[in-house]
């Protein structure tokens, strides 16, 4: 799904941000997944061939969850229980981050910690709110806001567009397209879209924001995966806020309504919903890793 032309150029905005090139590794991989035949071990053995990332993906396995009453200790066991599709969305995740934690030095330790909330929880609201992989949800969870950073990086007052918009009743890249010429959403897509991160999270990660996606409003509406994501990812901010005594009172006030019309719930029930899954999170919580 190709998103609604900006006004602002993309690649100059991207030329500015001097987002690095693809890694090597990530267009071998991928090339390795494309072949009918791919070779699970050759898949494996790029893995491995980074410590850090074999690390990523050996604790994304056992935090999503496979059903197991065991750790996964093997890159080879976690990379047959992940998938290929699921596979490269971890792998482009893991160097997304990388790519968006450098640059100048921020302090983004409070913006991962909330992040890593937020794809538990997502991952846990998949299981209730049907239509996407649990490891899919966890994926956007950690990766929708990916465009945060990038913007930080970009624009020296962002830090003041972020506390105008959290106050503001108005569409939060309203904000941004008005004090800066594009949004954290264009720019976390434009991103992972260059990267190779599956079409249905880009596109979420491009329109969660866009309320209207869930009521079938807006032009040029993404497909039905896409909307449950940003669905839950709309109910996720709003447990990780009340989480960390952090709500954001007006993002959610134009979601709510929105959010329950999607997922056929009535109000009274989306706020149960949210209510029992802050209660499971937080008997279960395992946050503290930041590193996905």
């Amino acid at each position: 799904m190709t998103p609604p032309a900006k006004k602002t150029d993309p690649a100059a905005l991207l030329r500015g941000l001097k987002i690095p090139p693809c890694p090597q590794i990530l267009n071998d991989l991928n090339a390795e997944l494309r072949k009918d035949d791919g070779d699970p071990r050759r898949i494996a053995a790029l893995v491995r061939g980074d410590v850090a990332l074999s690390a990523a993906v050996l604790k994304i396995v056992n935090s999503v969850g496979a059903n197991i009453n065991r750790s996964v200790n093997s890159v080879d066991e976690a990379v047959l229980m992940i998938g290929n599709r699921n596979l490269m969305n971890f792998v482009v995740g893991h160097f997304v981050r990388q790519a968006v934690s450098g640059g100048k030095k921020l302090n983004l330790e409070r913006f991962w910690d909330r992040t890593a909330h937020n794809a538990e929880i997502s991952a846990l609201l998949s299981g209730h709110l049907k239509g996407t992989r649990r490891e899919t949800a966890y994926c956007m969870g950690l990766f929708h806001d990916c465009g945060i950073p990038l913007m930080m990086q970009r624009f020296p007052d962002y830090k003041d567009t972020l506390q105008l918009a959290n106050k503001s009743l108005r569409k939060f890249t309203e904000i941004e397209e008005e004090q800066h010429g594009t949004d954290h959403a264009t720019i976390g897509y434009l991103m992972t879209k260059s990267w190779g991160l599956s079409d249905v999270l880009c596109d979420a990660i491009r329109y969660h924001h866009d309320h209207e996606v869930l009521d079938g409003t807006l032009e040029h509406a993404p497909g039905d995966e896409v909307c449950v994501l940003i669905g839950i990812t709309l109910v996720s901010e709003r447990i990780a806020g009340m989480l960390l005594r952090k709500p954001e009172e007006h993002e959610w006030e134009r979601a709510a309504a929105p959010v329950a019309q999607f997922f056929g719930l009535a109000a009274v029930d989306l706020d149960d919903l949210i209510d029992d899954v802050l209660f499971q999170y937080r008997q279960t919580a395992t946050v503290g890793q930041n590193e996905p």
